[in-house]
């Protein structure tokens, strides 16, 4: 009888080893869905209520990416920042682009545990989006120039409202196709990555034209947004080794 028992091991092993593994495979990938699926209908709704509220909202955040010399005159004609639609579009932002961080965790880090990415996954959007707000002003008490400081926060705003409409097309067909994670994943960290080239590079120019010194523009951006997002990744990369 034991001789039988091993026989049938050998030869039904690999496939019940192989059942139990795609197993493993789907209960994760369901486990994942119901995680992600609302918070990407989440951020539907939101998208939907702010297009309710500004039928051209959407295209008024372009004119505002693409506004140089009149992006607050634009600002007040088009779009204003405190209106619920704008509102809804910065809430979206902290959904979808926490929904991607916690796909890129889980996509990228074998062996990380859901409530440890979902932990992550917000903390650090929130993190970022803070430094970013909290910088600015910290350079505009230091200096006293509070002026100096409108154009890039509201800058920032747009940015960040309009990378999350971004984020959203891209969160939904990666729940849609979890098999092309990686794609996906490098695709997650070039829309990031222009987000912040065109936030640096329209602040830069904003405070230029108003006489700042490259000397104060190349310590501020080495000290209150370089440092700190190295920082930030050096003990997040040694967390998840």
């Amino acid at each position: 009888m034991f001789i039988l028992a091993v026989f049938a091991l050998q030869i039904f092993g690999d496939s019940v080893t192989n059942s139990v593994d795609t197993f493993a495979l789907f209960s994760r990938q369901s486990t994942l869905s119901h995680l992600v699926v609302p918070l990407v209908v989440v951020s539907f709704v939101m998208i939907t209520f702010a297009k309710f509220q500004n039928n051209s909202i959407f295209r008024s955040l372009l004119k505002l990416l693409l506004a140089n010399k009149n992006f607050e005159q634009i600002l007040k004609e088009d779009l204003k920042l405190s209106s619920s639609g704008s509102v809804a579009l910065v809430l979206n932002y902290f959904f979808i682009i926490s929904t991607c961080a916690f796909l890129s965790i889980q996509a990228s880090v074998k062996g990380v545990s859901i409530p440890f990415s979902i932990i992550v996954a917000l903390a650090i959007p929130a993190g970022v989006f803070i430094l970013q707000l909290a910088s600015l002003w910290i350079i505009g008490l230091v200096t006293r120039e509070m002026k100096l400081i409108v154009v890039p926060l509201l800058q920032t705003i747009v940015i960040i409202e309009f990378v999350g409409f971004i984020l959203f097309f891209l969160a939904l067909v990666w729940v849609l196709n979890p098999q092309f994670s990686s794609y996906f994943l490098l695709t997650f960290e070039i829309v990031l990555t222009f987000g912040f080239l065109i936030r640096f590079f329209k602040s830069l120019f904003s405070v230029l034209r108003k006489g700042v010194s490259w000397y104060y523009i190349i310590l501020y951006f080495c000290t209150l947004e370089i440092l700190p997002l190295f920082i930030a990744y050096y003990y997040v990369s040694k967390e998840f080794q």
